[in-house]
């Protein structure tokens, strides 16, 4: 009898042939490297197993002696023993989505990849799993990647760049930041709890309605692991494929995510460009794109990941010309036109993994300050349609309605009331009008429409929002700290977070309005490299699109014993 076990090994022979010979080039059965234009480019010191060193996750067997008297009756031959969250994993690993996963009446079924998994109680034993083989199964460019990490997402959760190194999850205990929880809309509600959300933007998973909506172009959870998700790619290896943590579906066939950066890069630059050029002289002191090391960071990475992708395509396209290998050209990705359909490739090559990573790490520097309000602005703007009045009123202060409320605040509390309605009445109109248009525009035209609403508008509620907290807290510092001034160093990054004090020059002299300005661009610099990392980290790694988790609360690291008949 074999028992099943999860450990850190070598991978198998055939799947480091594959990497070998599609991801490097390179030929093992000859030794030598393929006399082709690969779509990798060669590395003359390449050894293979220096890639699989850096697996850190398989599955193993070892052997277990048992006597056939102590076969239950139910058994008709010999079985191996796991345990519940090794199954779970190993289904993951074998790229085998869970369709029914019912503790409650022990009904399991799993199906993918060619096999069919299902499960059941039996009288004295426990839960019994037995696989059956459907159709062809294969481990390629789907194969799940082996990084250890891995195994927390089959159950719903995510590491994140916050988490403290060393750090040992437990299933039961509370998640903070570090720990992503998207396994169920409650678990997703007690994330956004964890990074600060407000109760409105809980709502909309802890109490939902049937008209709430939590997409655009693809899920919000997808942005949120984007955003702060740990990095789980392997760098020098070909495999991106992930289990699906969320409860939504990933399906690109309407929209690329290539497409999507391609389009950001493209926006920035404009932006960027108008406020050199066109913009009147009085308001180019307060651009936030000209001149910028983050946005031009933003926009040098991005086009180093398109020119790989490019570049890529080129090699096979010559590759192809020259063997006549057209049954391959639907592996790979055509030049993207306006208005054309375009997919990435199911196989990229190490040049876009290396500029994605390079890109990822030099985001890896920012707040979850910003990632909250943003969130928050999103899930709004989602949802602006089914707002109830007050979270309207609250919606609607914008960064373009600012002079208009500062004006305001002189009036009557009546007139101030009307004014504020009025406001809520356009922000939902406004809001309402981008969503349609968004929803309607073609698969060419939608990446455009979803970046111009970011930028025009997310954006700059989050910067707004996040200067009137700042502005509060300063406020109410100052008042603590009367008569008494202290000299901070004026920086979103610093002191400002914590409520610091009113900037002083090194003349004593207060300028709140460089502090303001210095906090809007940081605030917008930190936003753009958010949602550029995000973009990335979807480009970086991939989901099946028929895998979607069910949720498994508890089961992260159970040894509940089970059979595998």
């Amino acid at each position: 009898m074999a028992r099943a076990a999860h450990g850190v090994a070598a991978n198998g022979e055939g799947i480091s042939q594959w990497q070998a010979e599609e991801f490097f080039g390179y030929n093992v059965s000859n030794n030598e490297w393929c006399n082709r234009a690969s779509h990798t480019p060669l590395l003359n010191n390449f050894d293979r197993n220096d890639a699989n060193n850096l697996h850190t996750l398989t599955v193993g067997m070892q052997k277990k002696k048992k006597s056939w008297d102590t076969m239950p009756e139910h058994m008709k031959k010999p079985y191996a023993t796991s345990t519940i969250c090794h199954i779970v994993e190993i289904i993951a690993m074998l790229g085998i989505h869970w369709r029914v996963f019912n503790r409650n009446e022990n009904r399991y079924r799993a199906q993918g990849n060619g096999f069919l998994v299902t499960g059941a109680n039996v009288d004295d034993l426990g839960i019994v799993f037995s696989f059956h083989k459907m159709g062809e199964t294969w481990f390629k460019e789907n194969r799940i990647i082996p990084n250890e990490n891995v195994k927390e997402l089959c159950f719903g959760y995510c590491p994140t760049i916050f988490r403290l190194r060393n750090f040992k999850m437990y299933a039961e205990e509370p998640k903070d930041l570090g720990t992503l929880q998207l396994a169920s809309l409650a678990a997703i509600a007690e994330t956004l709890k964890a990074i600060g959300c407000n109760t409105r933007t809980v709502k909309y998973f802890s109490k939902p309605s049937v008209n709430t909506r939590y997409s655009h172009l693809f899920p919000v959870a997808f942005e949120m692991l984007g955003m702060v998700g740990t990095v789980l790619q392997i760098k020098n290896t070909a495999f991106r494929m992930l289990p699906n943590p969320t409860i939504h579906h990933w399906d690109r066939k309407f929209f690329s995510v290539r497409t999507l950066l391609a389009t950001y890069k493209s926006v920035l630059e404009e932006a960027a460009k108008y406020q050199l050029q066109e913009a009147p002289v009085e308001t180019q002191s307060q651009a936030m794109f000209n001149n910028n090391d983050q946005i031009s960071m933003i926009i040098s990475e991005a086009g180093k990941v398109e020119q790989s992708f490019c570049a890529s395509e080129k090699a096979i396209r010559v590759s192809q010309q020259q063997h006549k290998q057209e049954q391959e050209q639907d592996q790979f990705t055509a030049y993207f036109l306006p208005g054309q359909r375009t997919e990435e490739p199911k196989l990229y090559c190490r040049a876009v993994m290396a500029s994605l990573h390079a890109a990822i790490e030099k985001c890896d520097i920012f707040l979850k300050f910003v990632l909250r309000v943003h969130l928050q602005e999103v899930l709004g703007m989602l949802n602006s349609q089914n707002t109830d009045q007050g979270s309207a009123e609250d919606c609607s202060e914008t960064a373009v309605e600012k002079e208009e409320l500062l004006r305001s605040s002189d009036e009557s509390p009546k007139v101030h009331r009307i004014n504020k309605q009025q406001m809520a009445h356009k922000y939902r109109k406004v809001m309402l009008h981008k969503l349609q248009r968004l929803d309607s525009a073609s698969y060419g035209e939608r990446h455009a429409v979803l970046i111009d609403m970011y930028i025009s508008w997310v954006r700059e509620n989050v910067i707004w929002k996040i200067c009137s907290e700042l502005d509060r807290q300063r406020k109410r510092q100052n008042h603590q700290n009367e008569p008494q001034r202290i000299q901070c160093t004026g920086t979103l990054f610093g002191a400002r977070l914590a409520g610091g004090e009113d900037e002083l020059d090194d003349d004593g002299v207060d300028t709140e309005g460089s502090w303001e300005s210095k906090a809007k661009q940081e605030i917008s610099d930190v936003w753009c490299v958010l949602i550029f990392r995000m973009i990335c980290w979807l480009l970086l790694h991939d989901f099946h699109k028929l895998d979607v988790q069910i949720d498994k609360d508890g089961l992260f690291g159970s040894r509940l014993p089970v059979y595998i008949a």
